[in-house]
């Protein structure tokens, strides 16, 4: 089997800038790091992580999920039903599937995709490293250790600068897709606090 360096630009773009993915990545990473967004980003991350979970896309995964593991449960022979996908196995996924293309898709092509959600990184591949992948680099021989560690020796000054760009349009594509989560509930409480009050005059303004 050939071994997978690189995956096409159509790939890239369509699992970068599906809203869905971007929604998934971001409202995890809110949900995943409280302090760091602060309390404000909560309900927005909240909102869009419980949205992208009550999705079609969302369904059709958990749905995917309960299929292979009845298929595998029925070729073994076992008995019962499966547990269907959860959103924590949607999350999974998605986050795997964005780890495999940052790591396949070659530099120019993540460029241009993360330039379309992280506005105000101010970044250019070089010419020389746009054909590179991630994966292009840490395939070859001797790259990876024993350990399975990165043995940044056998790489050379270019292949060096494709590693630190790639963590650049990693951690800005990350950020770019959780900034607009971060405000996007920002009256949330206020809203709820507000509703209340409203629906508690509904009854007597029905009344009159």
């Amino acid at each position: 089997m050939e071994r997978k360096d690189t995956i096409d630009s159509k790939n890239v773009k369509a699992t970068l800038e599906s809203k869905f993915v971007q929604d998934v990545i971001g409202s995890n990473e809110i949900k995943s790091n409280p302090f760091k967004y602060g309390q404000l980003g909560l309900p927005g991350g909240e909102s869009a992580y419980l949205s992208a979970m009550d999705s079609e896309e969302a369904n059709k995964i958990k749905q995917g999920i309960y299929a292979q593991k009845k298929q595998e449960g029925d070729k073994l022979g076992v008995s019962g039903e499966p547990a269907y996908g959860t959103n924590y196995d949607v999350s999974m996924q998605i986050a795997k599937q964005i780890q495999e293309i940052m790591a396949l898709g070659k530099l120019g092509d993540l460029e241009k995709s993360v330039g379309t959600v992280a506005k105000g990184f101010e970044f250019t591949v070089p010419e020389k490293l746009r054909n590179y992948s991630l994966q292009e680099i840490l395939s070859k021989p001797g790259v990876i250790n024993k350990e399975g560690k990165i043995d940044r020796s056998k790489l050379s000054e270019d292949e060096q600068k494709v590693f630190v760009a790639q963590q650049l349009l990693n951690q800005a594509y990350i950020m770019g897709v959780t900034a607009p989560l971060i405000n996007s509930n920002y009256f949330a409480d206020l809203n709820a606090q507000a509703k209340e009050l409203m629906d508690s005059y509904k009854p007597a303004e029905k009344a009159e």
